[in-house]
């Protein structure tokens, strides 16, 4: 298919410009389509500076002489940088109506919008038409862009992978190296990412030896890609050789190299190598964030290291590290889990003196905790200060209090607190 729409582009007639105008409705018909689907999937809001974008736009058009293509450009590359496609499509379509000749920019960030709302067959319908109205366009030098330009390879593989589409995207990529175009390293490291993303990392791997083949060299993007594709299916030592190349290539591991290493070491049980890492991270100043932290408390609780947490969430704090809900979460599951109750409801006070307030799943994790230790009623005191705080229980906290009711022979109550769930629509019924 892809060499049957070179094939198009390059048969028609040179002394075509002409014809410019009658070509211009191809592109028309792919944007009605378009405006069919953003009458149902529009933005709830625009910012302000999403209507000041517009504001210019049709200003620009309105003048008596309408200012070049690439001042219409910014306004649509802006508008895609932001995610709002649908408007950035809707901009394109009045650029159509007044007769405005798109260039090659313009036709990528058209095709990076269709790519980012997840409409590949459309992405690629305008990426054909754009290369079978190249001719029309200006001159044989632009079928030659057209033809060779990694930046519209790049976004529509990008478009595929981000779509699970990753054969597509494969597909797409023999078809640049077979017309001589050279894949860079952002074409790499797109299709590692979606192949690492469904789980295809063999392939990603080999896809990594040919760009040092190539002499292309990877990026920190393309080693972090990898990294976290080899962690997801527990190669976490093959993660770490690539780290170490990292080293050798002389690039730097960034926070969120660390940050995927140490997670796979937690989630591997590796929690002494995880914390090893962390002091490297301190030796070399990268700094630990959040997300490092929040990894490393959460694998030293699942293995009942609880007073390394302990000092961990102290240091944490020292480092100016501030604990999220999440964290909180974590902490309040762990303490349960290994009996320190105690511990836990403290914790869940600092909630509130940090600021946050404990969500459905804060209050879950207590009720759960609390429940398992055979104290129901303090459960039910902690289910009563949840509505208190405007929080509603769901399907899983009322389910937990029932079965801990039953479990002590508080047949009559569970039966009570089912029917004023089922009653308030908390839970279902039988029908």
């Amino acid at each position: 298919m892809m060499a049957n729409i070179f094939n198009m582009a390059t048969a028609f007639s040179m002394n075509s410009r002409s014809r410019l105008r009658h070509s211009i409705p191809l592109l028309t018909v792919s944007v009605s389509h378009f405006t069919l689907f953003l009458s149902f999937h529009s933005e709830p809001s625009s910012p302000r500076h999403v209507d000041e974008a517009v504001y210019s736009f049709t200003r620009m058009l309105s003048m008596r002489r309408i200012p070049p293509i690439f001042q219409f450009n910014k306004i649509l590359g802006s508008l895609a940088n932001t995610n709002h496609f649908p408007t950035a499509i809707s901009l394109f379509h009045q650029l159509q109506i007044k007769g405005l000749t798109p260039d090659l920019f313009t036709f990528n960030i058209l095709i990076n919008c269709c790519c980012g709302m997840g409409l590949m067959t459309l992405a690629f319908s305008v990426f054909a038409k754009i290369l079978s109205m190249a001719l029309f366009l200006m001159s044989c030098a632009i079928i030659d862009s057209l033809c060779k330009d990694t930046l519209s390879y790049n976004i529509m593989i990008n478009g595929f992978c981000k779509s699970k589409m990753v054969d597509d995207a494969l597909n797409f990529f023999e078809e640049m190296c077979r017309k001589n175009m050279v894949p860079n390293t952002v074409t790499y490291s797109t299709l590692i990412d979606g192949l690492c993303k469904i789980n295809m990392v063999d392939e990603a791997l080999n896809l990594f030896e040919e760009m040092h083949h190539k002499n292309l060299v990877p990026d920190t993007i393309t080693y972090n890609t990898l990294i976290d594709g080899l962690c997801k299916i527990n190669m976490v030592d093959e993660a770490l050789n690539i780290h170490e190349e990292m080293h050798h290539m002389n690039m730097v591991p960034d926070t969120v190299t660390y940050n995927i290493l140490i997670d796979g070491l937690c989630k591997s049980r590796r929690i002494s190598c995880a914390l090893e890492l962390l002091e490297k991270m301190h030796d070399r100043d990268q700094p630990a964030n959040l997300v490092t932290y929040n990894s490393l408390l959460d694998g030293l609780l699942k293995n009942q290291n609880l007073d390394k947490a302990l000092v961990l969430y102290s240091q944490m704090k020292q480092r100016g590290v501030i604990p999220d809900k999440y964290t909180y979460n974590i902490f309040i599951d762990g303490l349960c889990k290994n009996g320190r109750l105690k511990n836990a409801i403290e914790i869940f006070y600092d909630l509130s003196i940090e600021g946050y307030h404990p969500d459905v799943r804060t209050y879950t994790i207590l009720i759960n905790g609390l429940c398992k230790a055979g104290l129901i009623y303090e459960a039910l005191a902690f289910l009563l200060k949840m509505e208190d705080n405007g929080c509603l229980p769901d399907a899983v906290t009322c389910e937990i209090i029932i079965r801990a009711l039953l479990k002590k022979g508080e047949k009559e109550k569970a039966e009570e607190l089912l029917r004023q769930m089922i009653s308030r629509g908390i839970l279902q019924g039988e029908k």
